[in-house]
């Protein structure tokens, strides 16, 4: 290790595996059909990995974490846009769901709901949506669920350890595949074993948790950052709910 290089810390170690997978910078030149316009200059765009690749009936869940969605020098007018969305849930749980597409294995459709649905929500129907998220009407949620707190809880172990940044308006992206789900819980899966494990190397690789939106990423100056805390904490209680195959709404139970 040279003397200007610094070494890597085991928290950003561990934020390397919850963030999508980068490529580089990609410039694209515009494309006119309109030969005397004026020429357009090209644009940059981040290539980033695809959460969703390799699965057959994807479900992809963003919920953006923390109570406070605002960066800390963001003017009044901002802050109070931002309180006024999603209120009932980001106040109490620290939890907005800005968006969430559902494969429904037993109707067998695909199911959208746009920010507009999320802003409608609170604690309980939250808890209800992230239900519908793990198809709960067929009972595949428990096997789901426990994959899922797992994952959770590598992101809760960087948090823990880091005290550089402070992550405001961020959100985790959360997918797996249903058409995995629904194979792996039946005989059929013994049949289409051999594409699964193409496509998904890692035997939980089914299943994805990322971090994604960092726009608005300030120094946490050694402190924890508690707002991100505990909303991650919100949805680990919920999604141990459904693991434990819980009816009782953990909601309930909040302070």
């Amino acid at each position: 290790m040279s003397k200007e290089s610094k070494p890597v810390t085991k928290d950003i170690t561990l934020l390397r595996n919850l963030i999508p997978p980068f490529f580089g910078v990609a410039v694209l030149e515009p494309v006119s059909e309109d030969y005397d316009s004026e020429p357009h200059s090209a644009s940059e765009y981040i290539v980033m990995g695809d959460i969703i690749q390799n699965f057959r009936t994807p479900c992809v869940l963003d919920l953006k974490i923390g109570r406070q969605t605002w960066s800390p020098d963001a003017p009044a007018e901002k802050i109070s846009h931002e309180k006024s969305k999603y209120a009932e849930t980001k106040d109490k749980l620290g939890l907005s769901l800005t968006g969430m597409l559902v494969y429904d294995i037993k109707k067998g459709k695909t199911v959208r709901r746009e920010a507009s649905f999320g802003k409608q929500l609170d604690p309980i129907t939250l808890r209800d949506s992230l239900g519908e998220f793990l198809n709960e009407k067929v009972g595949v949620h428990q096997f789901i669920a426990k994959t899922l707190v797992k994952k959770l809880l590598k992101v809760k172990e960087f948090f823990c350890a880091q005290k550089q940044y402070a992550f405001y308006s961020s959100s985790l992206l959360v997918a797996y595949d249903a058409s995995y789900v629904e194979h792996r819980l039946k005989s059929s899966y013994v049949k289409e074993r051999k594409f699964y494990r193409t496509c998904h190397r890692d035997e939980e690789e089914w299943l994805r948790v990322w971090m994604i939106d960092f726009s608005h990423v300030h120094p946490a100056n050694g402190q924890l950052d508690n707002n991100y805390i505990f909303g991650l904490n919100s949805v680990i209680r919920i999604i141990t709910s459904f693991a434990e195959g819980n009816s009782t709404n953990p909601i309930r139970k909040l302070p």
